[in-house]
């Protein structure tokens, strides 16, 4: 729903991990992101996601 992703990116931000600017979200800490969302990206075949 549109209050939960809301709460979330308010999370994200407090947190340090997004910054947000109008409709632009800009990741700042990708290895932090990928812990707070338990992500995985081997599944992706990614080498390097941050670049």
């Amino acid at each position: 729903s549109t209050v939960h992703v809301n709460r979330m990116l308010q999370e994200l931000r407090r947190r340090g991990l997004i910054a947000t600017t109008g409709p632009r979200v800009q990741a700042l800490d990708w290895p932090g992101l990928t812990r707070a969302g338990d992500f995985e990206t081997t599944y992706l075949h990614q080498r390097n996601p941050a670049a």
